[in-house]
């Protein structure tokens, strides 16, 4: 197809976009925010963790060492 210059090229790129392989810029922005609150929410988790973990370690500790005294 390259070989038909951009008469190719041209049939190429509606071939692409009519078996949907072209994502619109309006789907692409909308994974883009998808991607940002993933992210945002997967710190948030990190952040929740690390706050349980601060409350629960050394309680955790402190009954662990109970056990194996």
């Amino acid at each position: 197809m390259l070989a038909n210059g951009i008469d190719g090229f041209r049939q190429m790129k509606q071939e692409a976009e009519d078996y949907g392989l072209v994502v619109s810029t309006k789907a692409g922005k909308a994974a883009a925010e998808l991607n940002d609150s993933l992210t945002r929410l997967s710190g948030a988790f990190r952040g929740l963790k690390n706050k349980l973990s601060e409350y629960l370690l050394q309680p955790l500790a402190n009954a662990f060492n109970s056990l194996s005294s």
